[in-house]
């Protein structure tokens, strides 16, 4: 449910693809969105899933996740983790704790990163 108590709808809070089994289908029209056009998570933030993943400075490492296993270091070598899911990806995929990688020479589409400015 929502803050409302309403069932939770994904296509409120994410733009996504089709589902891989047909069963939803998706609301991104196949393509990226401005930001800000769905609801605000919780916390007030925008955008966090779905529409474009979001890329990490993190090292893909398997868990139980260690602040000092070196998967922060921006000179480590490996394959960048990206979470969110994106306007291209099925809904299930849009969410924070699923994540892929790829390696940072690799040109991919539905990839962003987030731009957070403090303000004054």
């Amino acid at each position: 449910a929502d803050a409302e108590g309403r069932p939770f709808n994904p296509g409120n809070y994410a733009w996504y693809g089709d589902s891989e089994d047909g069963s939803v289908t998706g609301n991104s029209k196949e393509k990226y969105h401005k930001v800000g056009l769905k609801k605000p998570n919780p916390w007030g933030l925008c955008d966090m899933h779905g529409n474009v993943w979001e890329w990490f400075r993190t090292v893909l490492m398997p868990y139980p996740y260690r602040d000092d296993d070196g998967r922060n270091d921006p000179a480590a070598s490996g394959r960048r983790v990206v979470r969110g899911g994106s306007w291209y990806d099925r809904p299930q995929r849009c969410r924070s704790a699923f994540r892929l990688a790829y390696e940072t020479y690799q040109p991919v589409f539905n990839v962003g990163f987030r731009v957070v400015l403090e303000e004054e």
